[in-house]
């Protein structure tokens, strides 16, 4: 509970905009769920376990965004709750993979989250995407 609080106060500042405060609550549910990978995303474990690609696939289909913005949080350094919480930009990118997710490719994040796909903000998705 404590790390999904933390989570939920450190969402945002990807944007400097409105749309912080828009994705803070689109999210807020998600980032509750990513806490089922908090062992793989911390590099902690090789693999997800289930009940966190469950999770990942719900936000795929749900609420593509918030794994996005979660991303873009970690490369970015904004969220000082991933980064305390030792989560990895690294291993959130290979979620999608790692789940075996159909059509979740980090790649149309840029898209999502409304940022040109010519930009640097774009380029961290771009140029981590696995196959």
């Amino acid at each position: 509970a404590v790390m999904v609080m933390a989570l939920c106060v450190g969402i945002g500042g990807m944007f400097s905009n409105g749309e912080d405060n828009d994705l803070m609550k689109q999210c807020t549910t998600a980032i509750q769920d990513l806490g089922n990978c908090l062992m793989f995303v911390t590099a902690k474990e090789a693999e997800p376990t289930k009940a966190c690609c469950s999770a990942v696939s719900a936000m795929k289909d749900k609420q593509p965004v918030c794994l996005c913005l979660f991303i873009g949080q970690a490369h970015n350094g904004t969220n000082p709750a991933l980064k305390g919480l030792g989560i990895q930009e690294a291993k959130l990118l290979q979620l999608p993979n790692a789940c075996h997710l159909t059509n979740a490719s980090v790649t149309n994040c840029p898209k999502l989250l409304g940022i040109s796909s010519s930009s640097p903000a774009a380029a961290i998705f771009m140029n981590n995407a696995t196959s």
